[in-house]
């Protein structure tokens, strides 16, 4: 039997990174570099995110904005620019919920998207439903390409109107336009990773939702996070990092983790020279654009 060597590995992503001690020989080793994974088996829905979910969510989340992010930054997108690419888009109703869940997601949730498609050119999507204190279900959607936000509200309350939900509206307010969008987008937030898997991931129900929980372009099942061999030129960089910008740090016997801003993170990247960790990214925008 083989000895059991720790050796140090690091677990790279645009918010974080994670050192940690690998057990050699104890378990199966690990496909370090590689950006795929198996498809997710199916589970029971149980109307609530489990923690399972989450998990997901938050790892599909993290990977797929830390991709984007880095793809624009190596073509000299600034702030403004790349800010306009990530949105984070709540869909609301105007009036009482007047269908079931299971149809409202097959019928309008599923329109929104394909309208996104077609008009657009959407690939990449990842919603989750959740329901308000009027236990009204509602959606929030990740996208990664740019629309105005005037023109995202009148492809959704198009749907609306064609299942009751603007009739109902004006009945009650007199008008036939209500604010059934809120979009944010990236620039005024801190932790761009952070606050989007908090957001996708937060909710308290007032009820239990019918059907399935959170979706997703069939793409980001398929992402895994960035694991490589923790070395001295890692280590340098790391060190070099930290030293220049903001970064918190925990630590203890058997891993380090280290926060920063994601922003902070690429502009410290020499994107001229070629490395595991931005090919690792080229990789993933090849598999989520088909770019070059």
């Amino acid at each position: 039997m083989s000895d059991i060597i720790a050796v140090e590995y690091a677990k790279i992503s645009a918010s974080n990174i994670l050192i940690y001690k690998y057990l050699e020989n104890y378990t199966r080793k690990r496909n370090k570099t590689s950006f795929t994974t198996e498809k997710n088996k199916k589970g029971k829905v149980q109307g609530c995110l489990s923690g399972a979910a989450k998990k997901r969510i938050k790892k599909i989340v993290t990977i797929w904005i830390s991709a984007v992010l880095f793809y624009y930054k190596s073509k000299n997108y600034n702030l403004d620019k790349i800010a306009k690419q990530v949105k984070f888009i709540t869909l609301t109703l105007p009036s009482d919920q007047a269908h079931d869940d299971k149809f409202l997601k097959r019928e309008l949730l599923q329109l929104f998207i394909k309208n996104l498609k077609n008009k657009y050119g959407l690939k990449n999507y990842l919603w989750i439903n959740e329901t308000q204190k009027n236990g009204n279900l509602h959606f929030h959607i990740i996208t990664d390409i740019y629309v105005k936000n005037t023109a995202i509200q009148k492809i959704w309350n198009k749907i609306l109107d064609k299942h009751g939900y603007i009739d109902n509206f004006e009945k009650k307010h007199g008008h036939r336009n209500p604010p059934t969008t809120d979009i944010h987008t990236i620039k005024k937030i801190n932790n761009i990773v952070a606050y989007l898997s908090k957001e996708t991931t937060k909710g308290q129900q007032s009820r239990k939702i019918d059907g399935k929980m959170w979706g997703c372009s069939k793409e980001l099942l398929e992402l895994e996070y960035f694991e490589i061999l923790f070395d001295a030129n890692l280590g340098n960089f790391l060190h070099n990092f930290v030293n220049k910008k903001p970064a918190r740090q925990l630590k203890d016997d058997f891993f380090e983790l280290i926060f920063f801003e994601a922003f902070d993170f690429f502009e410290f990247m020499d994107f001229r020279k070629s490395n595991d960790l931005i090919n690792y990214y080229k990789d993933v925008m090849q598999h989520l654009f088909k770019t070059k």
